[in-house]
Parts: structure tokens; C-alpha cells; sequence
């Protein structure tokens, strides 16, 4: 409830801008990727990210999601203003990258 800048309605997107974009494959795809996502109520919200697995090295296949050590992207969709913005944000306990256990972000800009 301490994220002051949003609204009940307004979503949020978690991105990795170099995630593993291939599926059952090893094609080795990068790119930008929504990696989880939520509806802010006014509440505590806990987003789960879908991280990317990566067997090939050993016969097996990639699968999409963020990758370990990357930085988190923010995107705010703006429910009254109905716009996209990208997002800055401060973490109050754990890092900016995708890493365990957990992030957690007192307040996010945009």
C-alpha cells in the first residue's frame, strides 16, 4: 500500500530485455519479454516471473522466460490514462536483476 504513484486498476509488466524468447528449442533467441505481469488493488502485490531454462548444453531444449542476472524492467499500464509508461522504482530488500529469492520494490516512478 506504500506505492504512492498508482491507482487500482493500473496494471503491472515485468520485463527482461534479453530474455530467452525460443521455445523447446535451441535457437537462441533474445529479446524483450513479459515475464509476469498484475492489477494493482491497493495492496501488497506479488508478482511471480517466469524464468527461462537453458539444457542444450546437454541434448536438452531452451525454454522462455527472464534470465538469471538481468535487470528488471517496469511498465505501467495506466488504467485512467489508458498509456504505457516505462518505470523506475526503488527495492527495498534484494536487487534490480532477476536473481532469488525475491525483490521486493517499495515504490515505483513513471
Amino acid at each position: 500500500e506504500s506505492i504512492t504513484t498508482l491507482e487500482v486498476g493500473d496494471e503491472i509488466g515485468v520485463f527482461d530485455s534479453n530474455a530467452i524468447l525460443n521455445y523447446n528449442n535451441c535457437n537462441n533467441s533474445i529479446g524483450e519479454l513479459l515475464v509476469g505481469a498484475g492489477e494493482w488493488i491497493g495492496e501488497q502485490l506479488e508478482v511471480v516471473n517466469i524464468g527461462s531454462i537453458d539444457h542444450c548444453s546437454i541434448g536438452g531444449v531452451q525454454l522462455a522466460g527472464y534470465k538469471s542476472g538481468n535487470p528488471i524492467i517496469l511498465k505501467v499500464w495506466d488504467e485512467s490514462a489508458q498509456i504505457l509508461y516505462n518505470a523506475t522504482y526503488t527495492v527495498s530488500d534484494g536487487n534490480d536483476t532477476f536473481s532469488p529469492p525475491f525483490t521486493v520494490i517499495s515504490e515505483i516512478i513513471f
